[in-house]
């Protein structure tokens, strides 16, 4: 009896868990960029490639912008063409600190003992000479 009990148990924590997966799954359509309607919340039209949910203000996406930060578009260009020659990936050197720019400084940065935290500071510009 208790054995049956228990096994009633597993199974229907493992349907419940297996439905709570499907909720949050995506039904796969989804346009070239992405982007598919909310329809859980019905908050609207969406992206996430990679990223939060974000909206596309104007059909452009706010992550692969020139990030605005103390570095302007000249420096990270030249800490892209510094990564580059140091055999990192951090995309094409066209001074948009995107996610593979970040990802390529991330690694930079446990490569030399500095905090992994994908910001090129000063101490992580001093380790790439700039």
């Amino acid at each position: 009896m208790k054995k049956s009990i228990i096994l009633a148990l597993i199974a229907l924590l493992t349907i419940n868990t297996s439905l709570t997966s499907l909720v949050f799954s995506h039904s796969g359509r989804t346009d070239s960029q992405g982007g598919h309607w909310d329809r859980k919340y019905g908050t609207g039209y969406h992206y996430h490639h990679g990223y939060p949910a974000h909206q596309h203000p104007n059909g452009v996406c706010p992550y692969l912008q020139p990030q605005k930060s103390s570095n302007n578009v000249k420096e990270i260009k030249a800490i892209q063409e510094k990564l580059i020659e140091l055999g990192y990936e951090p995309g094409p050197a066209d001074g948009v600190n995107g996610p593979k720019t970040k990802e390529a400084i991330k690694q930079f940065q446990k490569d030399n003992g500095l905090v992994p935290d994908g910001i090129c500071g000063s101490k992580t510009k001093g380790k790439l000479g700039l």
